[in-house]
Parts: structure tokens; sequence; C-alpha cells
């Protein structure tokens, strides 16, 4: 009988919780989930559980087990009770996975720093919104790097969210507060010869955490920049011997305009045949018309013609020229013609794609690679090489400035329909050491903007829009930085 009256209550344990549903966030999709609340916490199936770390879901019968295996992640779950083992090893969560006619039931909010372990991945609980925001690392602040440039040294924290922030100059030293506990602490480990900065320390405050930069005699606080699209900020220091002039110096600032695709590529076809190789061309001549009516700028072009150029002479020519700033220009496409998202224009700049989105284009644009005869091809590597070690590139937080003022001025000039400034791994800017972006003008694949894309008048408000945004950029950002005048 008493055997009777546990089965009884195990079926209807999880009656008495209430019914509801959580949506679950992550930087590629948004996806709504069946939930459970007790009042205090709240559950999830272990199917869903399973699908949020991507593995595969068995259930054991003689050992009444629920096993999830994920490549080197083995995890067996043991209901109604708070135990599990985590391959091999036996750990215990706040609370008890609660059996379910479907499965079990796992308690989720009780339990966000586990599972963020278990997923190697960061869970945060919204309640206001009633979401959990899934980040692709477990660190607020992942790395920190410190660079000489030229007579300034630059300091970097690469943040896998917008974190808030403060600090505080004294004599000797540099105290930057931020409002979150999770700091890698590793990248902190280094020796920072030949710069302005003599050690690093990390101590706790109420907040979270705090960094201390101890610094030469006369260091002073140049710059500050904040980027939450490029998940950076910078600090620029100078000494007392810096010069005035940085690193673009006085005379000629040099862009280097790229239309996409030509020749053998023509890119993106619309429906009604006209080929982006074509659009990028023209947009690409009245923008180097309307800059040059600046004398202080030096305007080169990648291509003047029909022709075919490879993605590594491209980028090849502006380090030859010595540029100061690169955009490349093309058309967006999609392959679903009618879409009623496909249209409008958006701006890149480089770092890791984050949404499924972002890889597409990419790959769209660096699809041009198929093209290149196979020398030119062995001299690319996959793309995670592409993609390696992106704190290398200290115009990261100057490129996403450029593409927000580019992406600015095109809501202004064009009136269609603003997609926003993204981030995505393009052949064409990584190796660019400048201030880099790619800009998708309009959508050649909807007919509509197609039509717009082949009008001379609206090439010219193109045309203006990229060459306003850049101008204010210049003026803006690199001239604060540098003290160009």
């Amino acid at each position: 009988m008493k055997t009777v009256r546990t089965i009884v209550f195990i079926i209807l344990f999880p009656l008495l919780l209430f019914s509801s549903s959580i949506v679950f966030r992550t930087m590629d999709s948004t996806f709504v989930v069946n939930s459970y609340n007790d009042g205090d916490n709240i559950y999830i199936g272990v199917k869903d559980f399973t699908r949020l770390l991507n593995g595969k879901l068995l259930y054991d019968v003689d050992r009444d087990e629920y096993i999830v295996k994920k490549e080197n992640l083995h995890m067996k779950i043991l209901p109604e009770s708070p135990y599990y083992l985590l391959n091999g090893k036996i750990e215990k969560i706040r609370g008890d996975f609660l059996r379910d006619i479907d499965g079990c039931l796992i308690p989720v909010t009780p339990n966000l720093n586990r599972i963020s372990s278990i997923m190697s991945k960061r869970l945060v609980y919204n309640k206001s919104r009633n979401s959990i925001d899934v980040y692709n690392n477990l660190y607020d602040i992942m790395d920190f790097d410190v660079r000489k440039n030229n007579d300034r040294t630059v300091v970097m924290f690469t943040l896998s969210r917008p974190v808030k922030y403060k600090y505080k100059k004294s004599k000797n030293s540099i105290k930057i507060y931020f409002y979150t506990k999770l700091l890698n602490k590793r990248p902190f480990n280094k020796t920072f010869r030949k710069s302005l900065i003599t050690k690093v320390s990390i101590y706790n405050w109420k907040y979270g955490k705090y960094v201390v930069l101890n610094v030469k005699k006369g260091v002073f606080i140049d710059d500050v920049n904040y980027s939450k699209e490029a998940g950076s900020l910078q600090f620029v220091l100078g000494g007392s011997s810096s010069k005035k002039y940085g690193p673009m110096g006085k005379g000629k600032f040099t862009i280097i305009i790229d239309p996409g695709h030509g020749g053998k590529d023509s890119g993106a076809i619309g429906p009604n045949g006209i080929m982006e190789k074509t659009i990028t061309l023209r947009i690409a001549k009245k923008l180097q018309k309307y800059l040059s009516k600046d004398k202080n700028f030096k305007i080169y072009l990648t291509r003047h013609d029909d022709r075919f150029v490879s993605l590594k002479e491209r980028t090849k020519f502006a380090l030859k020229k010595k540029a100061n700033l690169f955009v490349s220009i093309h058309c967006n496409a999609s392959v679903n013609r009618k879409s009623k998202y496909a249209r409008g224009f958006e701006t890149y700049f480089l770092s890791l794609a984050r949404t499924g989105w972002e890889r597409a284009v990419a790959a769209r644009e660096n699809a041009s690679i198929l093209y290149e005869s196979e020398k030119e091809k062995n001299n690319y590597n996959t793309v995670d090489y592409i993609l390696s070690d992106m704190a290398q590139n200290q115009s990261l937080i100057e490129s996403s400035k450029l593409a927000e003022a580019i992406q600015n001025k095109m809501a202004k000039e064009t009136n269609l329909k603003d997609r926003g400034v993204h981030q995505a791994g393009f052949y064409v800017l990584r190796f660019n050491y400048m201030p880099a972006v790619l800009v998708e003008t309009a959508f050649i694949s909807n007919s509509k903007e197609e039509k717009l894309l082949n009008e001379s008048w609206f090439e010219d408000k193109i045309a203006k829009a990229i060459g306003e945004g850049i101008i204010d950029f210049v003026k803006n950002y690199e001239f604060k930085i540098y003290g160009r005048k």
C-alpha cells in the first residue's frame, strides 16, 4: 500500500507545479519551451535541456536513468533525487530532478551557474522578461591585452556582452570598475614590455571586479572607446614623450573603395538580370567623385572596370597604398526573392559572425574565392584561421564606429529598411589592418530594390550616404583620437 501511495504522489507532484513557458535567447535564435513553476524555481523538461545542449537523449529503462550525450560530455540524470553523474563523477544540484509523464524536470533557475558550467555557456535569468539569455562564453570579460601602437599604449578588454563600467585615474594608476564578477583572470597573467603599463592587478568590489593598471610617470588617458557591437572596451594611453600625431600622421587621408565582385564573378543577379558587379562599380565611381571634393582625401578603387580581382589582391592593394580606411561595396541577396524580410541595407565590420544571417551573408560574399586560381586558393586556410586571433586587429572598434556612421547616413538618405550594423567574417576585411567595413546597399534579389539600384539618382544617394558617413567618421573619430586637424 505504501508503494502505491508513493507512485501516486510521484505522478501527481508535477501537477502541483504551475504550467507556463519561458523564452530562451541565444546569439543565433529565440525559442520558447514549456516550463513549470513551484513559486520559487522554474523547471524545464529533460528533452528541452538536451536541445539546449545540442545533445542526444537516451533513457535506460533497467536503471531508470536519463542519459544526455554530447561530444566529450556524458551526463546521467537520476529522477526523484538531486544527483547526477557528469563524465563518471557524482554531482549534486539544488532541488531535485522531478519525474514527469514525458520524462523528468530539471530545476533551472537555482542551478544556472552549474548548468552554465555543463554547457560551457552562460545562462542569465531575466525575471522581468521571463527569459533566459544564453551567452557563448562563461565570462563577461573574456580577454585582456596590451598593445604598443607607435607612442601610444592600447589596453583592450574583450567582452561577451555589454558590461557597465566606470574608471578613475590617479597619479600612477588607472582603476577600471566592472559591474560584473565574471572576469577571466587567465589573460591578465602577462608581461607588458615596452608599454606604458608596469603592473596589472584584479580586485573585488561590492558590484563585481575592478582592474588596476599601474602606469609609468606622466601617463594620461588619451581616449576611451567602448563598442557594444565590437564587444570591446579600449583605453588609449599616452605618455610624456607621446607626439601630437598618432599613426595616421599629417598629409593625405587615403581611402580604398572596393567595388564587390567583377569579371567572371558577377555576384548576385536580380530577378530582371541586373548584376551586382555592375551596380557596385557604378556606386564606387560615384563615391570616389563625391569624396574627391575634399582635397585632404586620396581615393583609390580596387578595380575601375569589369575585371576579376582576387580577395587577396584587394587587401594587398590597400596595404600597399597604406590606406587609412577600406570600404567594400556590395548588394544584398536572398534565396527567397519573395520574402518580405529580404529588403533594406546593412553595414558589416569584421568580427565573428553571431547569427545565422550574418554567417550566410559572409559565406555568400566569401564565395568569390571559388573564382580564384588553385594557387590563390591555397593562400587561404580554413574559416577558423581567417577568424582566429581577432584581438590582433586593433581597428575593430574603429571599424564598428565607421559602420555606424555609414549606416546612420544610409538611413537618412535612402528611405529603405534599416537592418542595422552587423559583424561577420569577410575575407576582404580580415587582412586589412585599418578601419574596414562592407556595405550591403540594398537587396538586388528584391525586384523593387533591384529597380532602385539600377537608377542613377538612387546610386547617387547611396554614394552620398556612404561618403557623408566616411566624412563624419574621419572628423569625429579619427581626428579625436590622433589629433589630426
